[in-house]
């Protein structure tokens, strides 16, 4: 997909009060190239939930609740929902854990 290097660099290079402009990016991108998307999720995951995880205690609600409703788009695509099993159920038993501790 063209376009990803540019909006996968402004994702790890934003300050945090910016950083949901290419979040934003991402999800519009899935409402009208879902086949495309569901190409590079693979990508595009990782780096988001390392975002989610550095940021979610922080009381950045609405990085957070943007990252949440980007992932609940991606979960309901076909070609995603094993990425989703491999990365985030793992990945929320890890935050569940820690809360937990």
């Amino acid at each position: 997909m063209e376009g990803l290097d540019p909006l996968l660099r402004l994702l790890e290079s934003s300050p945090v009060d910016c950083v949901s402009l290419p979040v934003e990016a991402f999800a519009s991108l899935s409402k009208h190239y879902e086949s495309c998307l569901t190409k590079v999720a693979h990508l595009v995951t990782p780096r988001l939930l390392v975002l989610f995880q550095q940021h979610h205690s922080e009381g950045t609600g609405s990085l957070e609740a943007e990252l949440i409703s980007l992932f609940k788009v991606w979960s309901k695509f076909e070609l995603c929902q094993d990425l989703f099993c491999d990365t985030f159920l793992p990945f929320i038993k890890e935050i569940i854990e820690k809360y937990f501790k």
